[in-house]
């Protein structure tokens, strides 16, 4: 009889998201699962794969990250500020808004920010925006009728700054649009995120 093997039910992203969420807090397996809406079988092969890496380690008050998984999480936290979730409906499709700064980036990638933000919808995310901060007022590159002042209520983002913004039906999904619209822009950064996949 032919071993029947299960399909994993978690891609690169949901690692490195996994990866940012136990940087941000020390949870059991069980807290993972509901925060990254996923199974508890697939967080378990995920956290093997981490502490396979040297990144994660568990102990009795749950999965934290080592000091070479530290030495990540605050190389990324230079580069992007926490994903968190938008509570207004900014693409007006009632969908989970997620956003982020982004930090630092590569200029020349947003002469195509369309290009950038393809990136975000190849994962499923329903609808994706780049802001840049300029004389302390958010924009959008060649929208100029849109004020997106408002979000400077949410975001602590400095002049020069990228806000990274993504919709889905999902919540794991906006976040996995965010890291995939940030990994675009910035290759340092999607060195760190490769660092914890491959």
């Amino acid at each position: 009889m032919p071993v029947v093997r299960t399909l994993k039910k978690f891609d690169n992203l949901d690692l490195v998201t996994l990866f940012l969420e136990i940087g941000n807090r020390i949870a059991s397996r069980e807290k993972l699962a509901t925060i990254m809406e996923l199974g508890e079988g697939s967080i378990k092969s995920m956290i093997k794969i981490l502490k396979n890496k040297d990144l994660v380690l568990t102990e009795k008050s749950g999965n934290k990250l080592t000091k070479k998984g530290k030495k990540y999480f605050s190389e990324i936290n230079k580069i992007i500020s926490p994903i968190i979730k938008i509570n207004r409906d900014i693409f007006k499709d009632k969908l989970n808004v997620h956003g982020c700064i982004l930090r630092k980036y590569e200029k020349n990638k947003l002469k195509k920010p369309y290009i950038a933000r393809e990136n975000a919808i190849r994962v499923g995310c329903n609808s994706a925006m780049i802001l840049i901060c300029e004389n302390n007022h958010l924009k959008a590159q060649y929208v100029e009728e849109f004020d997106f002042d408002f979000l400077k209520k949410d975001f602590d983002i400095k002049n020069k700054e990228l806000l990274l913004i993504t919709s889905s039906d999902k919540k794991k999904t906006a976040k996995k649009g965010i890291l995939a619209l940030s990994c675009s822009l910035n290759l340092k950064l999607n060195k760190l995120f490769r660092s914890i996949y491959m």
